[in-house]
């Protein structure tokens, strides 16, 4: 169980770090980064010290430390009002993450592994990272909207379009990925899934990810009447959406090794 929080929290983190050097710090303005990069911090923070409490120091640990040193840094650069160096390290946080990431997917990896599961397992990875992250900065953004009223809609339009197709790519992998394991792996996967996880399953199917989805749809439509606290109310339901989603999938993950 300890591990499903592990695992949302980083992906949230990560994915956010993609989404937020989209957002021009002049537009936004720096209490934005600030913000943003406390609550990384403090995430990270509390994913290094599960991980260390219940499994010690290992390769997983010592991977979220350093993010943790790097975010450390990133708000000292904030805090301390470095722009220069600011600049120059929130786009190695990124990639750095980004590849944090991919290694991750990898430490998941079954024994004997399938070329199948060496590609899918981490593009479930990422899908989910990049539908926490645009959930969490467009929701983050929304509220930002209360002390920058003058801020263009289009930075929350494109967040709000990412998380749609974050979320329309999670549909695609799950389908797939049910059919390959279900017609050329035996199905015993599946039949486990269906057999003694189908009520999780489904929470995943029509809250994590259909829900999700009409919620980002309805977020689009209402910023086209430029009703931006109506927007962000709904975005916060999206977010309480897409966590239950990826908090069951990586349990469902974990139980059944299905990247769904």
């Amino acid at each position: 169980m300890i591990r499903t929080f592990t695992l949302v929290f980083s992906q949230l983190v990560i994915g956010s770090l993609f989404f937020l050097p989209l957002l021009p710090i002049e537009k936004v303005r720096q209490g934005f980064y600030r913000l943003c990069a406390s609550l990384f911090l403090l995430l990270t923070g509390l994913t290094v010290f599960a991980l260390y409490r219940w499994f010690g120091w290992n390769a997983e640990t010592g991977i979220f430390g350093g993010l943790f040193a790097l975010l450390l840094l990133y708000n000292v650069t904030l805090w301390g009002n470095f722009p220069r160096a600011r600049q120059r390290l929130l786009p190695l946080i990124s990639a750095g993450g980004g590849v944090i990431l991919l290694v991750h997917a990898f430490m998941y990896q079954p024994p004997q592994a399938t070329l199948w599961e060496a590609i899918f397992i981490p593009l479930n990875f990422v899908f989910s990272a990049l539908a926490l992250g645009a959930v969490f900065i467009g929701l983050a953004l929304g509220h930002w909207y209360l002390f920058v009223p003058a801020l263009p809609l289009d930075y929350f339009r494109r967040l709000t379009l990412y998380l749609f197709l974050a979320l329309v790519g999670q549909v695609l992998l799950i389908g797939t990925n049910l059919l390959y394991y279900g017609l050329w792996e035996g199905g015993i996967k599946v039949d486990l899934l269906f057999s003694g996880f189908l009520p999780i399953f489904l929470v995943r199917i029509f809250i994590g990810t259909l829900s999700s989805i009409v919620l980002a749809v309805l977020t689009w439509q209402t910023l086209k009447w430029k009703a931006t606290q109506a927007a962000t109310g709904i975005f916060f339901i999206a977010l309480l959406t897409v966590i239950a989603g990826e908090l069951v999938s990586r349990f469902l993950f974990l139980m059944t090794t299905l990247p769904l």
